[in-house]
């Protein structure tokens, strides 16, 4: 929202049915489950203090709407996609040219003849002159994505209801691919109005997503297909596949053959929150929620060994070259990752009208708790491919090596505003907050982030009214206000000892 805007992360603060910084965030929201969204970019995002300084986006969820009838609705979108910006590059008779008019330069002899260059440019010998568009070679025109979604919503005097279930799944864009996705989601939102005084509300939302890619990264493909020479064949024309470069050919990067990756995550995020109106004082309120966030996300790296050919003009044999892991042996990478978070918020609310003055004023507190623990191991030297299993690899004590850290911090926030008007005309807004972050030293973990702003409805005049009629509401507001940024490497105040090959924080 904002740019570049510190020198810390600079990501922007997702707020999700209240619930600030709630894992996955916007990322794999639903977009059939957004009832709207707001964005805060000036001084009245200083409410969210040091996470606000770059910018504030509010999600609001759909919810059940009492009194109304049970509502059940189902959308399918299909869509696709391209690869539309790929850089053109020199087929086989362009770079042959080009490599003559270097070795000219250079004062050598040319690489290739005229009757190659023709070869190459008329496809009469795909064995020795082939011409290979090595993006074509890889790349599909075109994946498919396809969404389903359901839902139902609904709500009586008392209760209000809204459900979703809901799946996406995407090709990926190599031929042959080993890339594929599916997400599937569930949400359920649910509101009890206990009695005219108490009101309760649940949230739960799942979601699992299921990867799988090949083993080589997307930039290691990419590099092979803008390095490969386009006088290289990617198969020859019996079927076989190629060494590329460097024993790197990327039509076969893309698959399976050395190999998959698959990463299952599961996300689950629970919201339960309550009001509760107190009948001696009007206006006087209190609610609070207790959000947890709960993330598992695995890996499995199995990298196998494959064969590629060389042609021998010679003898016209095609010579096998076993290429990947080291050894040419299985290699076997696994590794999970653990992420909680719990978010509690309690507040004082004052809501009320005198006369024409309007106040709605609330403080309140509120304590965030994050862990994250990692694991992971490695073994090689597989003596099978078929045996994707840990227990399975080498037995030597070189052959198996593992790790693994965890991080935890709190959060700890109070917070304030009093929103005043005058007939809805004449609008002033505090607002305080002042939070502590166990990523920094003692004396140095709270700051103080307020904000003021003062608005004029001109539009709300009789003789605005009577006199402009293609204005339904004019507003001029000025405001100001400290945002901060506490999303730092965390403790990096402490001493960093190598320990066993491992930092440890001291």
């Amino acid at each position: 929202i904002r740019g570049l805007a510190t020198t810390g992360n600079n990501d922007v603060l997702v707020v999700v049915d209240g619930v600030p910084g709630q894992i996955g965030g916007l990322n794999r929201l639903n977009p059939q489950e957004i009832e709207s969204i707001t964005v805060l970019k000036d001084a009245s995002a200083a409410i969210y203090g040091s996470r606000a300084a770059n910018g504030v986006i509010l999600v609001t969820t759909k919810r059940g709407k009492k009194g109304s009838k049970l509502s059940v609705n189902y959308t399918f979108d299909q869509g696709f996609s391209s690869p539309t910006r790929l850089p053109d590059m020199a087929d086989a008779s362009t770079y042959a040219t080009i490599r003559n008019e270097i070795a000219q330069y250079n004062g050598q002899s040319p690489v290739y003849s005229a009757q190659d260059i023709q070869q190459f440019a008329d496809g009469s010998d795909p064995l020795l002159h082939p011409n290979t568009n090595w993006a074509k070679e890889v790349l599909n025109d075109f994946s498919l994505q396809s969404q389903h979604n359901i839902n139902m919503q609904g709500g009586s005097e008392t209760t209000n209801y809204f459900m979703s279930i809901g799946k996406v799944s995407q090709e990926g864009l190599y031929k042959n691919s080993a890339a594929n996705y599916d997400q599937y989601n569930v949400r359920t939102n649910l509101d009890f109005n206990v009695n005219e005084r108490l009101k309760i509300g649940m949230s739960l939302n799942g979601r699992k997503e299921d990867r799988q890619f090949p083993t080589t990264g997307a930039g290691g493909i990419f590099r092979a297909i803008y390095r490969a020479y386009p006088t290289v064949a990617a198969f020859y024309p019996n079927g076989l596949p190629t060494t590329g470069i460097e024993n790197g050919n990327p039509a076969i990067l893309a698959t399976n053959a050395g190999g998959t990756v698959d990463n299952p995550t599961y996300v689950v995020n629970g919201i339960l929150r309550g009001s509760y109106d107190f009948g001696f004082l009007e206006g006087l309120s209190v609610d609070g929620f207790f959000s947890t966030d709960i993330s598992e996300s695995r890996t499995k790296n199995f990298s196998t060994p494959y064969t590629l050919y060389q042609y021998d003009p010679g003898t016209g044999t095609y010579d096998p070259r076993v290429v990947g892991p080291a050894n040419q042996r299985a290699a076997l990478y696994e590794a999970q990752t653990s992420t909680s978070m719990n978010v509690s918020n309690f507040k004082i609310n004052f809501k009320r009208q005198f006369g024409d003055h309007n106040i709605d004023a609330f403080v309140g507190y509120e304590r965030s708790d994050y862990k994250f623990h990692n694991f992971s191991a490695n073994r090689i030297n597989f003596p099978t491919p078929t045996t994707p299993e840990l227990g399975m690899g080498g037995a030597a004590a070189t052959d198996a090596t593992n790790g693994g850290y965890s991080i935890n911090f709190t959060r700890q926030s109070y917070l304030s505003r009093v929103a005043y008007d005058y007939q809805e005309k004449y609008l002033l807004d505090l607002q305080a907050r002042i939070d502590g972050s166990s990523n920094f030293p003692r004396g140095n973990r709270y700051g103080f982030f307020p904000s003021v702003s003062a608005g004029y409805r001109i539009s709300q005049e009789e003789w605005f009214k009577n006199s402009v009629s293609f204005f339904d509401d004019l507003k001029f507001r000025a405001s100001w206000g400290e945002l901060g940024n506490d999303n730092i490497g965390n403790f990096q105040y402490f001493d960093n000892y190598l320990f066993n090959n491992r930092n440890v924080i001291g």
